[in-house]
């Protein structure tokens, strides 16, 4: 039984097919003046979600390129 929200064409809540055997990648989107930061799915969508400035500092919100091992 799984306790996973199941709202979403793809079967998972962002939409998109569920990965066999490897977790789904997340974008991070972080502050441009404090930091703060978070992980989703789907950060474009995200980034042009946000209608405001960072409520700690007032910055703006970028996506975070990812990480190379």
């Amino acid at each position: 039984m799984s306790l996973r929200p199941e709202t979403g064409k793809g079967g998972g809540p962002s939409g998109r097919a569920p990965t066999q055997g490897r977790p789904e990648a997340l974008d991070v989107i972080a502050c441009d003046g404090c930091g703060r930061h978070f992980a989703t799915t789907d950060g474009p969508g995200m980034i042009a979600a946000i209608k405001g400035p960072c409520p700690d500092c007032g910055g703006r919100f970028e996506l975070i390129p990812p990480q190379r091992p």
